[in-house]
């Protein structure tokens, strides 16, 4: 995967592709939490966080309730 070759971060939305990859020893990441990651780091605001989110809900992403 070229998530391991690089070392980097593997992001998505697909459950299937985050346990392979974690089974891989990949690091991985929720969209979600590399908007939330983005957030806490300041390199995005509340607002632009809030707007992708709607954006990635609006042109289907599925998305829990309970999980922001």
């Amino acid at each position: 995967m070229l998530a391991k070759q690089k070392k980097d971060i593997l992001v998505s939305n697909d459950s299937a592709l985050i346990k392979i990859g974690r089974i891989k020893g990949i690091k991985c990441w929720w969209i979600t939490s590399c908007i939330i990651e983005s957030l806490k780091r300041k390199i995005i605001n509340k607002k632009e966080a809030k707007d992708i989110i709607l954006s990635l809900v609006k042109n289907g992403m599925y998305l829990d309730k309970g999980l922001l």
